[in-house]
């Protein structure tokens, strides 16, 4: 038994198959031109994924690094102030030693 194709169903099913090809071709080159393999989340899931977690480790590292730039910049103006406030707490007590008894 013979199975008959029409001309026409043989003509939409090569030109759905030209369309889907076309739009293949079209997400191959917007990649190539962009220079970015995940154009969207739907192209790579798991990619995807392993992105937000790479912005998110980068996010936080920069967070580390101007809380420790904060950190150092406050011990900086401890140990500036600290030398000063010990000179100003021993004037007095070396004033008072150095002063002769009146007994």
């Amino acid at each position: 038994m013979a199975i008959r194709i029409s001309a026409s169903s043989l003509l939409e099913s090569n030109v759905s198959h030209i369309g889907e090809t076309q739009s293949s071709l079209a997400k191959v080159q917007q990649q190539i031109s962009t220079g970015k393999r995940l154009l969207s989340p739907a192209d790579d899931p798991l990619g995807a994924a392993k992105v937000l977690d790479l912005s998110q480790g980068q996010s936080i590292n920069a967070h580390y690094t101007q809380n420790r730039g904060s950190a150092r910049d406050a011990l900086n103006i401890q140990e500036g102030t600290l030398p000063a406030a010990r000179g100003t707490y021993s004037t007095p007590t070396s004033c008072l030693r150095s002063r002769p008894s009146t007994t």
